[in-house]
C-alpha cells in the first residue's frame, strides 16, 4: 500500500512537473524578410520602442521556417524583447534609432523574428530600413526645391524634367529656360549628384 501511495504522488508531482514546463516550449527557429506599413509606434525611453507593422509582403529566409503571414498586425520589439543598450554594437544601435524615428503610414523592409516561450513570446526586428514611397508629386517637389535652394531656378520660371529609373537610382534630366542639370537621386530620393 505504501509502494502505491509512493507511486501515486510520484506520478502527480510528475504530472504537475510537466504541466508547469511543458508552456515553456522555446519557437522553432524562425526568419521573414517582409514588406511592411507601420500602423502605430509606442515610444519609451529612448531610444527604444515597440511597432505595430501590417504585413503587406512575406518572404522565406533560407534555412528558416516563415511564421509572417500577409495581412497580419503585429507588435515588434528592435533587436530583443528586452533590450539593453549597453550591450548593443553599432548596428543594433542604428536598428533601436530607426525604429524610434517610424511613424505611423512609414513603409518598411524588415528582417523579423518570432522569439520566446509560453512565458514570453514576441516578435523582433533583426534589421530594418525605412522605405520612401516615390510619388510623382514628390519627385517634383524635390527637384524643384533643390533647383531654387541652388539659385538655378527662380519664380515664375518654367521646369520642365524628365525621370529615368536605373536600379535603385533616379536620374533626372531637369531643363530650366536655357539651362540643363542632371540629378542623380537614390531610391529615398536623396540627392546624391547633379551637374
Amino acid at each position: 500500500m505504501d509502494i502505491l501511495k509512493y507511486f501515486l504522488i510520484l506520478l502527480l508531482i510528475l504530472i504537475l512537473f510537466q504541466v508547469t514546463f511543458a508552456n515553456m516550449v522555446p519557437v522553432v527557429e524562425n526568419r521573414s524578410k517582409v514588406i511592411a506599413r507601420v500602423r502605430a509606434v509606442f515610444l519609451k525611453d529612448f531610444p527604444f520602442s515597440e511597432i505595430v507593422l501590417e504585413i503587406l509582403k512575406s518572404e522565406n529566409v533560407e534555412g528558416f521556417k516563415n511564421f509572417a503571414e500577409v495581412g497580419d498586425i503585429i507588435l515588434v520589439y528592435p533587436i530583443s524583447l528586452k533590450p539593453n543598450i549597453s550591450s548593443a554594437g553599432d548596428f543594433e544601435r542604428r536598428i533601436l534609432y530607426t525604429c524610434y524615428f517610424l511613424k505611423p503610414g512609414d513603409m518598411v523592409r524588415a528582417e523579423i523574428e518570432f522569439i520566446g516561450d509560453e512565458v514570453m513570446r514576441g516578435w523582433v526586428v533583426r534589421d530594418v530600413e525605412r522605405i520612401v514611397e516615390v510619388r510623382e508629386d514628390l519627385l517634383k517637389d524635390v527637384i524643384y526645391s533643390f533647383l531654387k535652394a541652388k539659385g538655378v531656378i527662380k519664380e515664375g520660371e518654367r521646369l520642365e524634367y524628365k525621370v529615368v529609373k536605373d536600379g535603385k537610382f533616379y536620374k533626372v534630366k531637369a531643363k530650366v529656360e536655357e539651362k540643363e542639370i542632371n540629378i542623380i537621386l537614390d531610391e529615398n530620393l536623396v540627392i546624391l549628384n547633379y551637374f
